[in-house]
């Protein structure tokens, strides 16, 4: 009798711990202003700005030479001041299937430009699917460099091609991860 209570107590505080955390990681995922920034080890990012880490073209994607008329959000990354391990980061591109026009995926029409803080090219290319796109690696730093992603369609193949791109939509967003190795030398 006595093991019973014990048990129904146990099992009434770890539902009630349960609640409240999930209760908070709730609020937590629907802030929003969409700003999510966190540090996870030596990794520190920041997606900040008015969609967060969404780019979408809701005004619609218009053919252009170049990158900066298109949809645009950034990531800032850096590593723990603290931290001495060598770290680099991947920033993705994730192409939502939903609200994404698919005949912006043919033709290598759809392009991506990533720029740093100095407004140096880092990487560029073509999305040709929907679902995640690894764009660049970068190595981290312990000074916060902000990264801007930016989707255009390219007039030079707009141009030469019988399809119109003007006015197609696109929805996805950024994100990254992190690998720490060891500063250690065999």
């Amino acid at each position: 009798m006595k093991n019973n209570k014990i048990l129904i107590i146990s099992v009434i505080i770890i539902s009630v711990c349960l609640l409240i955390g999930s209760t908070y990681a709730y609020l937590q995922i629907g802030n929003p202003s969409n700003q999510l920034e966190g540090t996870a080890g030596c990794f520190v990012v920041d997606y900040v700005g008015e969609q967060g880490q969404y780019i979408s073209s809701d005004n619609k994607l218009e053919s252009s030479s170049n990158y900066t008329s298109g949809g645009s959000s950034y990531v800032t990354l850096s590593k723990n001041e603290n931290c001495q391990i060598y770290s680099e980061a991947d920033i993705y591109l994730n192409t939502n299937a939903t609200g994404t026009s698919s005949d912006l995926l043919t033709e290598n029409a759809l392009k991506y430009t990533v720029v740093d803080n100095t407004n140096t090219e880092i990487a560029s290319g073509s999305i040709t699917t929907t679902g995640p796109k690894k764009l660049t690696t970068i190595e981290l730093t312990n000074t916060p460099t902000k990264y801007t992603i930016y989707i255009w369609i390219d007039n030079n193949i707009t141009y030469n091609s019988d399809k119109v791109y003007d006015g197609l939509t696109y929805s996805g967003y950024i994100y990254a991860t992190s690998q720490q190795e060891s500063t250690y030398n065999e």
